[in-house]
């Protein structure tokens, strides 16, 4: 069918454009591994590679990036994720109770995030894919457990006195948790596309006025510039060499049509254009 043929097509033209915005590693949670936060296309890119065994890591080599389970989160799951985060997840961990909350991937898969495993107060996020459609068993999980400040050395302390070294306690914050959770948050106003197109409508004015003086300025030397939708197609000369290579004078001869040329008489001339 032609639609089909058409929609064919279009997936085959289209780029994919991938970016790595932050990698997370624990290798010391309940399931060592590296969690990959990144983007690919208008969605969130997730990917989680475990941990090689103890006996195989070395001081540069701690992951097996040949395994993996990877999946992605449009912007209106992340969205919920970040509500529900908020509203369950958060709570829970300073009431130190284990909580868990999933998004539906595709038709067999689940993102989980929770508080806790095994009632101890540990954040992960999970990844399950084909889960079965009686019993909801996933033929796969991987698991990244988020480090806490003890990991980081960002442990808070309240109320120290640099004059006899007192201080009244210290805590340890969600670190990697919380930065987690502000990827997500980050990630659903960026795939709006707000701050791309306002950069475009705040300066379409100067874009246009530089392109418009290219363009000009490559008239008076004989170019012409293509443009197709306000971007360059690049510089074409129209000069006639005529048969450049046939002549058996050796001696080049104008001939044929010329480029229309404007007389360029000092670089004032180009000044202006930019002013």
């Amino acid at each position: 069918m032609i639609i089909g043929n058409g929609n064919k097509q279009n997936n085959q033209d289209k780029v994919n454009v991938n970016t790595k915005a932050k990698q997370f590693m624990n290798k010391d949670g309940f399931c060592p591994s590296t969690l990959i936060f990144g983007y690919w296309n208008e969605a969130i890119s997730l990917k989680i590679h475990p941990a090689l065994p103890k006996d195989k890591q070395t001081r540069t080599s701690v992951y097996d990036y040949t395994q993996v389970i990877n999946t992605s989160l449009s912007i209106e799951k992340a969205l919920t994720l970040v509500e529900k985060i908020e509203e369950i997840i958060e709570p829970a961990i300073k009431d130190n109770i284990c909580k868990s909350i999933a998004v539906r991937i595709g038709d067999a898969g689940l993102v989980q995030i929770g508080s806790g495993i095994k009632g101890e107060i540990r954040p992960f996020i999970g990844i399950h894919k084909n889960l079965d459609p009686n019993t909801r068993i996933p033929s796969e999980s991987y698991f990244y457990e988020f480090a806490n400040s003890s990991n980081e050395t960002l442990t808070i302390i309240e109320d120290y006195n640099h004059e006899d070294g007192s201080y009244k306690g210290s805590s340890l914050l969600q670190t990697e948790f919380i930065l987690f959770k502000e990827f997500l948050k980050e990630s659903v106003r960026g795939l709006t596309m707000v701050s791309s197109h306002a950069d475009r409508y705040v300066n379409k004015f100067y874009r246009d006025k530089v392109l418009n003086d290219m363009a000009e300025i490559g008239g008076k030397m004989g170019l012409q510039l293509k443009r197709e939708n306000n971007n360059f197609g690049g510089y074409t000369n129209n000069r006639n060499t005529g048969n450049m290579f046939g002549n058996s004078n050796n001696n080049y001869s104008n001939s044929g049509n010329q480029a229309s040329v404007n007389n360029l008489n000092n670089l004032s001339d180009i000044d202006s254009f930019l002013d």
